[in-house]
């Protein structure tokens, strides 16, 4: 605020346990001034007698529909609830409550009537018009064609921690839909961060071994894995080795006890001299080594 205002709060932020925040205000002088807006809203008493004998239950929790309707000086969540209302109360088996619709009914049949209707209920022409459009972009031939042995194949793939997914594609779609771009690595972490390229070094068995027992070994990998597989934190101020991995977390992958580094193995402090070593050995030089 630049100038003075009648109305003002003091805004506090306070952070979900989904991570996400939550703006919160006491508004309690200008809940006073509101002119609230009608509307008969049902209790318990009510509703309990409806969900007799019921066997199916659902429920739509409409929380986010709030932002569906224009706020205005009238704007409460009775009238949110007159909304929900207006297209879903005439529904039998439909009951509302503000930003809840709950649906009670006797069989699975009667169950899936009724969540067509609320569909029905929802859909407009321009939903019906973006959805064909949809519909349309997934099934033309540009995107989805029969596997054709004979052509060449690419596979894209992403992962998480959590999950990994790959598409096999074909056809002119190589070449119309996916952008290849040379990633170039941070020069100022190349001093920090000693990596070497799976394909460059062909690890022995006692070699994978020791690598694994030393990567359990370094406190600074020992605590790279755990924020991997429990989450990084939202800040990390450490003047050390620590923080540059945090920088490129994005980039980190955790396969077997070894740290990777995009396709790199992240080698353990310990053995970084004896791997320099080892690709100085190959001839290709020190740049190519770093």
């Amino acid at each position: 605020m630049d100038k003075p205002s009648e109305w003002a709060n003091n805004l506090v932020v306070v952070q979900k346990p989904d991570s996400s925040l939550r703006i919160c205000l006491d508004p309690k002088e200008l809940n006073n001034c509101l002119l609230r807006e009608q509307y008969s809203v049902p209790t318990l008493e009510e509703i309990t007698p409806k969900l007799i004998n019921k066997k199916y239950y659902i429920v739509f929790d409409l929380r986010d529909g709030y932002y569906h309707i224009k706020l205005d000086e009238k704007s409460t969540p009775e009238l949110f609830m007159k909304q929900n209302e207006k297209y879903f109360g005439d529904i039998e088996g439909v009951i509302i409550y503000f930003d809840d619709i709950l649906i009670a009914a006797d069989s699975i049949e009667q169950h899936e009537q009724i969540m067509n209707k609320i569909q029905c209920g929802t859909k407009t022409e321009e939903h019906k018009k973006i959805l064909d459009t949809i519909k349309s972009l997934i099934s033309e031939k540009s995107l989805l064609v029969h596997f054709n042995a004979n052509k060449p194949v690419h596979i894209q793939c992403d992962a998480s921690k959590k999950a990994i997914a790959c598409c096999l594609l074909q056809e002119d779609l190589l070449t119309r839909n996916i952008i290849y771009k040379e990633e170039k690595d941070d020069e100022s972490l190349r001093d920090l961060i000693h990596t070497v390229k799976v394909a460059e070094i062909k690890y022995s068995t006692e070699k994978l071994s020791e690598l694994k027992s030393e990567t359990n070994n370094d406190t600074i990998l020992k605590r790279v894995i755990d924020y991997y597989v429990n989450g990084w934190p939202n800040q990390l101020k450490e003047e050390n080795e620590i923080n540059h991995y945090y920088k490129i977390k994005v980039e980190l992958t955790v396969e077997e006890g070894l740290v990777y580094f995009n396709n790199r193995v992240v080698i353990p402090r310990v053995l970084r001299g004896e791997m320099l070593r080892r690709i100085h050995e190959s001839h290709q030089g020190i740049e190519k080594s770093k």
